[in-house]
């Protein structure tokens, strides 16, 4: 087996939150926890708890990650329409 790398990786706080989006939206919200987002980024099973004090902040941060993101997108496709 493998050993695992350590959690203290540059971005995890992105790489965690790029996880829990795909947990989500492959196996539903109830099989999100702050343990399996662990588990699934391939860190300690309590590493997002360094960044996400309960599943509730990680679930209110995704959403808000996935809103940026369309907003960005937005402002894109809006500038290739007006030439800018």
């Amino acid at each position: 087996m493998e050993p695992r790398p350590p959690y203290h990786r540059d971005n995890l706080e992105e790489q965690l939150l790029d996880c829990a989006a795909r947990i989500v939206s492959t196996r539903g919200v109830a099989a999100l926890s702050l343990r399996e987002l662990g588990r699934e980024a391939g860190v300690s099973r309590t590493a997002a708890y360094h960044y996400f004090p309960n599943k509730a902040a990680l679930l209110a941060r995704v959403g808000e990650r996935g809103f940026e993101r369309l907003r960005d997108r937005l402002i894109a496709a809006t500038a290739d329409q007006t030439g800018d």
